[in-house]
């Protein structure tokens, strides 16, 4: 029996633990290390739909791979998932509408998958708001596109469960300080810290580089849920907006957000030190500017999260370990690469 040690806990982890104990052609043991539970990592935060965001360069075969499996589970309609099916707004005026246009064969190359249904049309009115603390806005332009949600702390549960009926995972709850003497106990290491890789693999130069991008939500309960709603051109650029509703144990709506670099290391076993209830107190304000479902929602929680962003994601063996895997660095897009990464770290491993 080869014994195979995945480090961290949050979606991408989890899902090379699924892939692993599901697929692999080999007789392992798998075994979780992480001093956080799914819940406590920042998938749990994350909003989270499918598109990439936020992510250096990658394989785009991750990503397309990861829709087709996302897309089969939220066809199931088993709410346990936390998956589900949305339709997307993006809201653009009319710098926003030129910036998309200069980058849309190439930040927008999944617009003509299956499924997607990816539209880019000029609003029949024009919509004016005045956004608290921002100003006024005319969007004059809309994209509409459809894709998948999960309610992560759901999605992760699911996952969870799913790898441990296996009966080829188990989970040990502590922190890894140093990677390297985990190869003394186990076969195979495949690291999957997200963030945490920053500290955790700071010997490698562009992970001790690596941008950790806060990203502040906002969680509302409501019986009436909204469309999905996106504003990251133009002025947003710097500044997201989303509405993002969700499906699953709770019917609930995650407003967002910010990508906020937040310099030098941090601790994951340490509270954030950085503002959190104001930032949080913003977006609900702006949010609600433009939905009154998010007005009149109970407003539940404040939460933030770091995004892990390098200038590729890495996905490759070590090279001074070739029994180690680094999965890492997926910026603002875990769920909508996890499935293809962890297919990719089953090739690395040779279990296919």
């Amino acid at each position: 029996m080869e014994r195979i040690a995945i480090v961290g806990s949050g979606v991408i982890g989890l899902s090379v633990a699924c892939r692993l104990a599901e697929y692999s052609n080999r007789d392992i043991q798998v075994t979780i290390i992480s001093g956080q539970s799914p819940i406590e990592t920042t998938s749990a935060v994350a909003a989270a739909y499918w598109a990439p965001y936020w992510i250096g360069s990658y394989n785009h075969a991750w990503a397309s791979e990861t829709l087709r499996e996302l897309q089969q589970m939220a066809d199931s309609a088993n709410l346990s998932t936390g998956l589900s099916h949305c339709e997307f707004r993006e809201w653009l005026d009319d710098a926003g509408r030129e910036e998309l246009l200069s980058v849309i064969d190439d930040v927008y190359w999944w617009r003509n998958l299956p499924g997607i249904r990816y539209e880019l049309g000029t609003l029949e009115q024009p919509v004016n708001l005045e956004l608290p603390k921002l100003g006024k806005f005319c969007f004059t332009s809309e994209v509409r596109f459809h894709s998948v949600v999960a309610r992560m702390p759901d999605y992760l549960s699911y996952l969870s469960n799913r790898a441990m009926q296996s009966g080829r995972v188990a989970i040990e709850r502590t922190w890894v300080d140093h990677l390297e003497p985990l190869l003394d106990s186990y076969d195979k290491v495949v690291n999957c810290t997200g963030w945490g890789a920053k500290k955790l693999v700071a010997s490698d130069p562009e992970t001790a580089a690596m941008r950790l991008m806060a990203g502040h939500v906002v969680r509302v309960e409501t019986n009436a849920l909204p469309q999905g709603l996106l504003l990251h051109r133009g002025p947003f650029k710097q500044r997201p907006l989303y509405i993002v509703p969700r499906h699953g144990t709770v019917d609930d709506v995650i407003c967002g957000g910010t990508a906020i670099e937040i310099p030098g290391d941090m601790d994951p076993r340490k509270p954030f030190t950085f503002p959190v209830a104001e930032t949080c107190n913003d977006i609900h304000d702006l949010c609600a500017a433009f939905s009154d479902v998010v007005a009149t929602g109970s407003r539940c929680e404040n939460l933030v999260g770091l995004r892990p962003v390098r200038s590729s994601l890495r996905l490759e063996k070590d090279p001074q370990h070739s029994r180690m895997v680094h999965c890492y660095g997926h910026g603002g897009s875990g769920l909508t690469l996890s499935w293809g990464s962890a297919d990719e770290v089953m090739k690395l491993l040779d279990y296919v």
